[in-house]
C-alpha cells in the first residue's frame, strides 16, 4: 500500500471522527424541536437529572424523584439565564444560559415547572434571587436551612419565594446519618403545587 493511500485513509478516518465528535457535542436537549417551541418565562423552574455521583446520591435520597438539580430562569437581553447553586468551581451561586445548564455532560433529561405569580411577586423573587447571585453567596455544603448566605439548589428557590412573601408548603426530608440527621428540601418537593409542569 502506497504512502499516499495510507495518508488519505488516515485523513478520511480523522475527518469522520472529528465530524462525529462535533455532532455528539451538539446539545441534543436544546436542539430538540419541542424545546425550541417552548416559551420560557421569568420565574420558571428548570430541573435536570445529572450524571455525577452527587446527582446519583440525591436521586437515591429523593425517593421517586426524577431530578437531582434545579435552577430558576430570568431573562437578560431577551435570553433566558438560569441562576442556581451548584457544588463546583468557585462554589458561588451560578448564572448561565439555559443551553449551558442543559449540556449533555451534566444532564440526561430535564423539565420546566411554572407557578402563577403576580408581577409584584415575580419582581420580588427576581430581586432576591439576583441578590443571592450579586452578593456572591456560596453553595451550602452543610445543607443547613438556617443559613442564608450559603444555599443549596432547592434552598435557593425556597428562600427566594419565602423572602418574597410566598410560603411554599414544601415537604421536608429527614436524612439520617451515622453521626446525626439533616432536614433538607429535595428537588421533587418543588414539583408540587403551586408549580405545574409545562415541559
Amino acid at each position: 500500500m502506497s504512502n499516499r493511500l495510507i495518508i488519505l485513509i488516515f485523513v478520511l478516518i480523522f475527518g469522520l471522527s472529528w465530524f462525529e465528535i462535533s455532532r455528539l457535542k451538539k446539545d441534543y436537549l436544546t436542539d430538540n424541536p419541542l424545546f425550541k417551541e417552548l416559551t420560557l418565562k421569568d420565574g420558571d423552574l428548570i430541573f435536570r437529572k445529572g450524571k455525577s455521583f452527587e446527582s446519583f446520591m440525591v436521586l437515591q435520597a429523593d425517593n421517586g424523584g426524577e431530578f437531582s438539580h434545579v435552577g430558576i430562569i430570568f431573562f437578560e437581553d431577551g435570553k433566558p439565564k438560569v441562576i442556581h447553586a451548584v457544588p463546583s468551581g468557585n462554589q458561588n451561586i451560578s448564572k448561565e444560559p439555559v443551553e449551558v445548564f442543559l449540556q449533555k455532560e451534566n444532564c440526561s433529561k430535564f423539565a420546566v415547572y411554572r407557578a402563577k405569580l403576580s408581577l409584584i411577586e415575580l419582581d420580588k423573587i427576581k430581586e432576591i434571587t439576583y441578590g443571592f447571585y450579586n452578593n456572591h453567596y456560596v453553595f451550602d455544603n452543610n445543607y443547613d436551612l438556617s443559613t442564608d448566605t450559603e444555599l443549596y439548589c432547592t434552598e435557593l428557590i425556597y428562600k427566594a419565594f419565602s423572602h418574597a412573601g410566598i410560603n411554599l408548603m414544601v415537604p421536608y426530608k429527614n436524612l439520617d446519618y451515622i453521626v446525626g440527621n439533616q432536614t433538607v428540601i429535595m428537588p421533587s418537593a418543588l414539583t408540587l403545587f403551586p408549580f405545574q409542569k409545562i415541559y
